[in-house]
């Protein structure tokens, strides 16, 4: 089975560890997220946003490069997507 749902990390309060807070690199984000994911979750597919920062800090360009992104995805036969950010 083809893998459909694209989840695309880029970093923001939800991924924040330490003190001050600042993003979880993507790397150790997902070792954490497939820590929770079940094996049977089969048709997503992890991906790192061209920018990993928090989302009120991104600039027009940082959402255009996520936007070009998603359509390179779209490319090749992803038909959902979930952004994670902060």
């Amino acid at each position: 089975m083809m893998k459909n749902i694209a989840l695309i990390y880029m970093g923001g309060t939800f991924g924040c560890v330490g003190d001050p807070l600042a993003p979880m690199p993507a790397e150790s984000f997902f070792i954490k997220l497939k820590e929770l994911l079940h094996e049977d979750t089969h048709l997503v597919e992890c991906f790192c946003a061209p920018v990993i920062k928090d989302s009120s800090a991104c600039t027009a360009p940082d959402w255009l490069a996520l936007i070009q992104f998603i359509q390179q995805l779209q490319a090749q036969d992803y038909q959902r997507f979930v952004i994670i950010h902060g």
